[in-house]
């Protein structure tokens, strides 16, 4: 158990019809050493006013006023004045539970390497539960020791639950490492930053307590989620180099089951293909870094897409590109 401050970060983005909620659930935490950062990330609504009077009622609140950049450099400005030793995530339209502080408390030690994952519940569209993107769910309490590479990555689905909030970080080794939001990303942010993590830590408990709620809309809106991104051919490159490193790391870590071994596969491969088959614009002064993230036979698997891809790396990844343009312009 740690009796240790703990941090909450809170991206908001035009948030205003759900925000006072949110911030209301985080006042009444049954865990009262807490401070909370709420950082603006230039709302055209009053959030900024909603969250200032919150801060001059409790002084427990911190604001910071920014221009709009999105989720991930507003949690990075969060992320850079944090002072306690652990960290966790808010959604600005979302809710946590009295107790969803506690929780951790209640099964994380001060082991910087453990961290501690709870459940939550998913919310829809007025009231209405909506699990089409994540499943609401539950965990049987389990300890488990990352480096004996055991087989429960699939039985917990853990790569898949990518979210930041019900997971609590240590302060230290996110520096330590400079894990950070990747701010050039704005789709699957989130899961970069959990799958970058998870190769630093070396033991997860899984608790069966539910302390947050996620709101799922039908529509985003609330934190610069804008849907679907469009990525310039640089970011692109560095997404796909990314998770290529990240694959490499965790398959040596963990013991992955099929599903999560094509979830990770498909994060490095699909980026790679769209690269080198959709992008019109790649002159010879990408060419270097794209062949450095080229696959090898390993990150190939006997599925369809994985044969696919297997059978177009055969070919030049210039020679690719040019039936790409042909076929895609």
């Amino acid at each position: 158990m740690i009796s240790q401050k703990i941090t909450i970060i809170v991206p908001v983005y035009n948030a205003a019809k759900r925000l006072a909620n949110c911030l209301n659930s985080i006042v009444n935490q049954s865990f009262a050493n807490f401070e909370c950062i709420l950082i603006n990330d230039g709302s055209t609504d009053n959030s900024l006013e909603i969250c200032q009077n919150f801060a001059n009622i409790d002084s427990r609140f911190i604001v910071l006023d920014c221009e709009n950049q999105g989720p991930s450099a507003a949690r990075n400005k969060g992320l850079d004045i944090v002072k306690t030793p652990w960290v966790t995530f808010v959604d600005a339209d979302d809710y946590i539970m009295p107790s969803y502080l506690s929780n951790f408390v209640k099964y994380n030690t001060d082991d910087e390497t453990t961290q501690v994952i709870q459940g939550y519940y998913c919310e829809g569209h007025d009231g209405i539960d909506n699990d089409t993107i994540y499943n609401s769910k539950s965990f049987i309490h389990t300890e488990v020791d990352c480096n004996n590479g055991l087989d429960y990555v699939d039985t917990n689905n853990l790569l898949y639950n990518w979210g930041v909030w019900c997971k609590i970080f240590n302060t230290s080794l996110l520096n330590r490492y400079r894990i950070r939001f990747n701010e050039n990303i704005r789709c699957g942010e989130d899961g970069l930053f959990w799958h970058t993590y998870l190769c630093h830590i070396d033991k997860i408990i899984f608790i069966s307590e539910i302390g947050y709620t996620y709101f799922c809309p039908r529509i985003y809106s609330s934190i610069s989620r804008q849907g679907t991104t469009t990525y310039s051919l640089p970011q692109h490159i560095e997404l796909c180099q990314s998770y290529k490193t990240i694959y490499d790391r965790l398959t040596k870590k963990f013991r992955f089951g099929l599903n999560s071994k094509k979830l990770l596969l498909n994060l490095y491969l699909d980026n790679y293909y769209n690269v080198i088959l959709k992008r019109h614009d790649i002159n010879n002064s990408f060419w270097p870094d794209i062949t450095k993230i080229r696959p090898n036979h390993k990150y190939f698997t006997l599925t369809k897409r994985g044969i696919i891809y297997a059978i177009l790396n055969i070919f030049p990844p210039k020679l690719i590109n040019t039936f790409g343009n042909i076929l895609y312009h």
